[in-house]
């Protein structure tokens, strides 16, 4: 069964019977249908696609790919963007750090982190942190 089963449910197929993993689990899907995933993508695209300039459209975009699709490299490539116009926003620098280790790139991490340290030093975790994965990858 695929992993992620759960997200799609059959045509007229009650969510209150819909069971997984040798009915030990039931579990709610994340969208009603395929067509709705689809139309907020486009929708996503189009608003992009007229506010190329707004960072908050490429983040939007790149959440739908990465937590309703698993699209993983496609939404890092998107919080990159709106990261070019949006530098401070602290949330998706995070985002990016994320996308980075769940994409095992490395080289990624390292240089989100960096940034990240580098903007709010004060954030002595983070600083540990960065510091630390440096010493074990450099």
């Amino acid at each position: 069964m695929h992993p992620y089963l759960f997200a799609w449910i059959e045509e007229n197929h009650p969510v209150k019977n819909y069971i997984l993993y040798q009915n030990k689990s039931n579990a709610a899907p994340l969208i009603g249908d395929p067509e709705s995933l689809l139309e907020k993508i486009s929708i996503a695209q189009e608003k992009l696609k007229q506010e190329p300039k707004n960072a908050s459209r490429y983040f939007e975009l790149a959440d739908l790919f990465y937590f309703e699709m698993y699209w993983m490299e496609e939404a890092k490539q998107l919080v990159k963007e709106g990261l070019k116009l949006e530098a401070d926003n602290l949330a998706y620098n995070w985002r990016l750090v994320d996308l980075n280790m769940n994409t095992d790139d490395t080289e990624g991490v390292l240089s989100s982190m960096k940034k990240i340290t580098q903007r709010w030093p004060s954030d002595l975790a983070t600083q540990a942190w960065y510091y630390q994965l440096k010493d074990l990858y450099d």
